[in-house]
Order: C-alpha cells, then sequence, then structure tokens
C-alpha cells in the first residue's frame, strides 16, 4: 500500500491520467453522442482499480463506477453522479436518452454485461454505512468497507 502514490505519480508522468487519457477504452456510444468509457481509476483507487465512466455528448461524466476484479468476483466500491447546480438537469437528460433508464442503473447493467468477459461469476457491492444503500444490489450483496468484503454473491 505504501507503494501506491509512487506508482499513481508514475501513471500521470507516462500520460495514463484516468479520465479518457491514453489508456482508457470506449465501450459503447449511441446515436445521440452519450458513450461510456472503461478507464484506470486513479482519481481514487482505493474505490477500485477500474472505473466506468458515462460520458454526455458534451464530454461531461454523468456517472462513474468504481470497482475492481479480485478472482471470480467484480466488487464495484463507488458509484458517483455528477456534482453542481446543473446535475439534475444532466441526470434527465442522461435518463431521456437512455430510454428511460437510470445512468446508475444503466452503468450496473454495463457492467453486468461486462463481467463475464473478465471470468467474473460473482457481482459485489461495497456500502460505507454513510449516505444510502446501492439499491440495484439485494441487501445480501452489500458489504461493509470495513468488513473487507465479506458479501454473499450476486448473480450476473
Amino acid at each position: 500500500a505504501h507503494e501506491l502514490p509512487r506508482l499513481m505519480q508514475y501513471l500521470k508522468q507516462h500520460g495514463i491520467n484516468g479520465a479518457r487519457g491514453c489508456a482508457d477504452v470506449e465501450l459503447w456510444r449511441n446515436e445521440l453522442g452519450w458513450s461510456v468509457w472503461l478507464g484506470v481509476n486513479l482519481d481514487s483507487p482505493q474505490e477500485g482499480v477500474w472505473s466506468l465512466r458515462l460520458y454526455a455528448p458534451t464530454g461531461e461524466v454523468v456517472y462513474t463506477a468504481r470497482f475492481s476484479v479480485q478472482k471470480c468476483r467484480l466488487v464495484v466500491g463507488a458509484m458517483q453522479g455528477p456534482r453542481g447546480d446543473s446535475s439534475s438537469d444532466l441526470v434527465r437528460r442522461a435518463t431521456k436518452a437512455l430510454h428511460g433508464l437510470r445512468p446508475h442503473f444503466f452503468l450496473m447493467e454495463v457492467l453486468r454485461a461486462f463481467a463475464p468477459t473478465l471470468g467474473v461469476t460473482r457481482l459485489l457491492g461495497t456500502y460505507s454505512g454513510e449516505g444510502g444503500a446501492l439499491t440495484f444490489f439485494r441487501s445480501s450483496a452489500i458489504c461493509s468497507f470495513n468488513s473487507v468484503f465479506s458479501a454473499v454473491s450476486l448473480p450476473i
């Protein structure tokens, strides 16, 4: 863990910035320009090594899921929506562009579809105890950051 700050600094110095940088890959784009990108999570790696971001056609990040893959498990460590005065409008526009599916549910469906390509058989979520639970998981598949990801599996 003490090597992590040096690793982060190295990756940033070499242009791997984790926000649609050179290491990020576009997984999906619709006809309106909304897109999903997979990349390395350098913003908060304690929440997951990878990030899955939903972008508006304007380039704004709508939602971000941070996750890690551990053996046959995909563990979602965080789900973050937009911030600021226009965040509600951005979520409304995204929901409309996604045919009524809310952005965080959409990202979970992308993760669920992507998981088998990684050899994942269980999808898990974490809950820090602050704020609301991750509502797209059954309560038995949610665990505390403090309990070292000890959760029951959720079928993909």
